[in-house]
């Protein structure tokens, strides 16, 4: 079990673009060779008396080798794919399979969608994008090795929410999510800025709005035992409830996601993998407060060996806050949350007077900054900033003496990857 710099959050590891193994296909094959390989695998899959059980991280299934999860198959991610993790299917282009595996319910977490697996393979350049409300256990009766990536990030917010794998559970409750700025009381004063969200880390409070409108709470740090779940929303912008001025308080970002790869043999990264809190948007003219960063999620690795080459990086970072807005500009949407080593920053420069959104968490800083207060100066009165989010958590586990490769612990792997969130 080690740190993760970059990271903050993040669970297992699955799939992008794809290609199933199985026997070479007989003249009565269906003409979609997906569906095809996927049907020849599950007839050819090894009776359940040739199963080798392990221990998967979380005890999300107790029984790797169950009957309930279907026969496993081997899985080649060689193009772009989605996994819809309500249906299972993964689409890569115009086909869609649905893989074998289960579902998972949990008390007062949210659900798993457990995928079964012979092998994993993710080439170089391919993504796998998870979507929908289940949190994602990959289950890999042999090795995986990802080269590409594995994206179970916040999207970008929008006025109804997406549904981000295992993100914004009920394990969000009221300390843990970001609050909302609070709206003006009218005349001048700006609406405060929405809180960050939280889970391995705190989130930032939002900044007050000018004449003293209360700013949105940040969201508490989850200290409880390791989940596979994923990270908390942002609060929202509070508006200018001046007559007439609609809704200007900024959008929240929503929490990262969550994903864990546990393979009974060993797991090799060169590529990335992202669970990252999602960026917030600046509040509009007429100064609404800046909306929240979302929290990271979780990213967990769970194998024999756990190897994490020079090229990988594991990313779970907090979102950045919106900046607010003011009596004549609209506030600066803090910047897409991307993997690299800078943590992701917070809307500014845009809005006269009104407060700049926060950094989110990640390293060295896991905790998100405080959004800034909103000021009056020439006649222009401004909102206060949104908070960032806090740094989601990492998990990486190698079940053999000494599995976990020294790559991963290597001087560039820390600076590109670990976040002094990541912890179980």
């Amino acid at each position: 079990m080690i740190r993760n710099p970059l990271v903050a959050l993040a669970l297992f590891g699955l799939l992008a673009g794809c290609g199933f193994g199985g026997k070479a296909a007989g003249p009565d094959a269906m003409p979609d060779p997906m569906v095809d390989a996927m049907i020849d695998a599950r007839i050819d899959g090894p009776p359940a008396a040739t199963c080798t059980k392990w221990t998967p991280v979380d005890d999300v299934v107790p029984d790797p080798c169950a009957a309930t999860l279907g026969a496993p198959v081997d899985l080649v991610i060689s193009a772009n794919a989605v996994l819809n993790t309500l249906t299972g299917g993964l689409t890569m282009g115009v086909n869609t399979v649905v893989l074998p595996g289960t579902v998972v319910a949990r008390v007062d977490l949210p659900s798993v969608r457990v995928l079964n697996l012979k092998s994993l393979q993710v080439d170089a350049g391919r993504t796998l994008t998870f979507t929908g409300p289940h949190a994602v256990l990959v289950l890999v009766h042999g090795n995986a090795t990802v080269s590409g990536t594995i994206n179970a990030s916040a999207p970008a917010p929008a006025a109804t929410p997406v549904l981000v794998p295992g993100a914004d559970s009920l394990r969000c409750d009221v300390a843990r999510k970001g609050k909302d700025g609070t709206a003006s009381s009218g005349g001048n004063d700006g609406g405060g800025g929405g809180g960050g969200g939280a889970f391995g880390d705190d989130g930032g409070d939002g900044g007050t709005g000018q004449g003293g409108t209360a700013k949105g709470a940040k969201g508490v740090k989850d200290d409880g035992a390791f989940p596979l779940r994923g990270g908390c929303s942002g609060g929202r912008g509070g508006d200018d409830n001046n007559a007439g001025n609609g809704d200007q308080g900024g959008l929240p970002g929503g929490g990262g996601g969550a994903f864990a790869i546990s393979a009974l043999g060993s797991i090799t990264v060169g590529g990335a993998l992202q669970a990252n809190g999602g960026a917030a948007t600046g509040g509009n003219v007429q100064r609404g407060g800046g909306g929240g960063g979302g929290a990271g999620g979780t990213l967990a690795l769970d194998g024999n060996t756990v190897a994490l080459l020079a090229s990988s990086a594991l990313c779970a970072k907090g979102g950045g806050g919106g900046e607010a807005g003011s009596s004549n500009t609209s506030g600066q949407d803090a910047p897409p949350v991307t993997c690299v080593l800078a943590r992701a920053g917070g809307g500014a420069g845009n809005s006269m007077n009104g407060g700049d959104g926060a950094a989110g968490g990640s390293t060295p800083t896991s905790v998100g900054d405080n959004g800034l207060d909103g000021e009056t100066a020439a006649g222009v009165d401004g909102g206060g900033g949104g908070g960032g989010g806090g740094a989601g958590k990492v998990l990486l586990r190698a079940r053999m003496v000494g599995g976990l490769s020294n790559d991963s612990l290597s001087s560039r792997q820390r600076r590109r990857c670990c976040s002094e969130a990541g912890r179980p």
